[in-house]
């Protein structure tokens, strides 16, 4: 009996998979549809359809049917680019109901994410070798947290899209250099993903700096500095003149404009005053400015990149970065660390009061750029290089969300499972305070506007209702006084969203039993699918 080798299999494998890098190669068109039908077969099976939207996707979607009717007045806390997206389809298939537009959002959020490996692919295939490419664009195809993008309960918020225009915008920056053309289509790119999301602005700072690095080598003309924020701007003007005449400043994000207040919790609160940054400086602490730009800025930021990315692709990508930053001086991957310095200097301040991951979800695709490259130099051109590379790509497919198929695809009409949101829409009246669900019940009404232009609160002024998220207070003798003047009604408390506002669980003593009357108590059972479980209604009597 002949005697295997080793070596003759392991030469075998990397020849065969060799011959697939190859043609796969000279495939990379078809090669990128298929990872974008791939992608978005995944999406759809993984999209929860019957289930409705919450918060800010809920919000974008009523802005989008306000749009259709010719209400372009902006939401005060976020932009309404998203909102203007779905509107065109809203008119398009003549979409009037709430839920099925619950549904197009969806759908359309998977396919903005799905289109956004087209651009991924070219970008990848500019800055690298057809095989880093290759690795790139299948790591953007399996990634869980691009697929729950546009797919999970974060499908229909502004993610897909604004990911989908900072990957345009940086395709053409980055071959800009040659083709001055390139460089008016991304700032028009970039102005587009300042109408989606208050931090586009930061792409603008992303394309000056890397004219500043042309400019170095001589590659442009001076004159792309002057001519890059004036288009920028000018075609921002709609976007920015409707802010100033709805709130009397184009830069006025509501809460997403209180970057130095001390908590996430006072962001949201109109007693709290807005401080500048000459205010913040002025009355806090070096100590303070360490705990708030770097321990809970830089610090936080690599902490979270860190539990978004896992140790594999970390690793590559710091070791990467320090390959082609600092060793190997790649100028080509100069436009993307400019981009990650930008987003992190921009965030850094404010992450803070509004750090959460998905914040830093649009620069994953450029992680796996940079991180594939350093992949398949580090595997160079030995005999087994291809069969690491292979065990990497079975380690991303292991990681993809790929079981999501086996649950096959549900598209039924969504609906408001709490009952206790239902009860209220029906028989509530007046002003209502309620810390997290208002949501809810306004799906209920038929008076559907936003109405008070404020994403935290619900307005259905034909039906009298207004609720809103109760302020901070030390004591609920204070916020009671306010109650009265305010004319509240109706207090709502569920026993998780209550500890946002902990005054409020004095409601239950004793003592404020003859302001506070329960009127309804609602509970989930353990097979309802409510968006919050419990709910207690109180009648205030002053």
């Amino acid at each position: 009996m002949k005697k295997v080798n080793v070596f003759d299999v392991t030469n075998y494998i990397n020849n065969k998979l060799e011959n697939i890098l190859s043609y796969l190669s000279s495939k990379y068109i078809w090669f990128t549809v298929l990872c974008f039908l791939f992608m978005v077969t995944i999406m759809a099976f993984a999209t929860p359809f019957g289930t409705v939207l919450r918060e800010d996707a809920y919000v974008y979607l009523l802005k989008g049917f306000e749009i259709t009717e010719g209400n372009w007045v902006p939401a005060r806390s976020h932009s309404i680019g998203w909102s203007i997206f779905l509107a065109f389809f809203l008119k398009l298939f003549a979409i009037q109901s709430l839920f099925s537009g619950m549904i197009l959002s969806r759908i359309l959020s998977i396919l903005v994410v799905g289109f956004s490996i087209f651009p991924f692919s070219g970008l990848a295939n500019k800055l690298t070798d057809k095989r880093s490419a290759i690795i790139a664009v299948l790591a953007f195809a399996l990634s869980p947290i691009l697929i729950r993008t546009g797919s999970s309960q974060w499908s229909g918020y502004s993610e897909p899209i604004f990911i989908l225009l900072v990957i345009s915008t940086m395709y053409f920056l980055a071959d800009s250099g040659n083709k001055p053309v390139n460089l008016v289509i991304a700032t028009t790119l970039a102005s587009l993903s300042y109408y989606v999301r208050p931090n586009g602005i930061f792409m603008l700072g992303v394309i000056v700096l890397y004219l500043l690095f042309l400019l170095w080598h001589r590659k442009i003309n001076w004159a792309f500095l002057l001519l890059v924020p004036c288009l920028f701007f000018l075609l921002s003007l709609p976007h920015l003149y409707t802010r100033y005449e709805a709130f009397g400043s184009a830069f006025d994000f509501g809460k997403n404009s209180q970057y130095f207040v001390d908590s996430h919790a006072q962001a949201s609160l109109k007693n709290v005053p807005t401080p500048s940054i000459a205010n913040y400086l002025r009355t806090h602490s070096i100590g303070d400015y360490y705990r708030k730009f770097i321990y809970n800025g830089l610090f936080k930021i690599a902490n979270q990149f860190y539990s978004i990315l896992g140790q594999v692709w970390l690793l590559l990508f710091f070791l990467g970065s320090v390959k082609y930053l600092i060793l190997d001086r790649f100028s080509k991957f100069y436009v993307l660390f400019i981009l990650f310095f930008v987003f992190v200097a921009g965030l850094a301040p404010v992450f803070e009061i509004y750090g959460i991951p998905r914040h830093l979800y649009v620069l994953l695709p450029f992680v796996f750029i940079i991180s594939s490259k350093f992949l398949i130099d580090l595997t160079g051109a030995g005999s087994r290089n291809n069969i690491l590379v292979l065990s990497f790509v079975l380690l991303l497919l292991y990681h993809s969300p790929l079981r999501s198929i086996m649950s096959g695809i549900n598209i039924t009409t969504p609906k408001v499972q709490d009952e206790w949101a239902v009860w209220a829409a029906d028989n509530l009246r007046g002003n209502i305070a309620i810390v997290e669900g208002n949501d809810l019940i306004k799906m209920n009404l038929i008076d559907k506007k936003i109405g008070n232009k404020n994403l935290l609160n619900l307005s259905a002024e034909q039906l009298g209702i207004y609720a809103f998220r109760p302020f901070s207070y030390n004591r609920l003798e204070v916020a009671l006084q306010d109650f009265k003047k305010m004319k509240v009604s109706y207090l709502m408390l569920d026993t998780e969203n209550i500890k946002r506002r902990r005054y409020l669980y004095e409601v239950y003593n004793t003592e404020w039993s003859r302001h506070f009357i329960l009127v309804r108590s609602f509970k989930s059972g353990p097979k309802d699918k409510w968006e919050i479980k419990d709910m207690d209604i109180f009648k205030i009597a002053y």
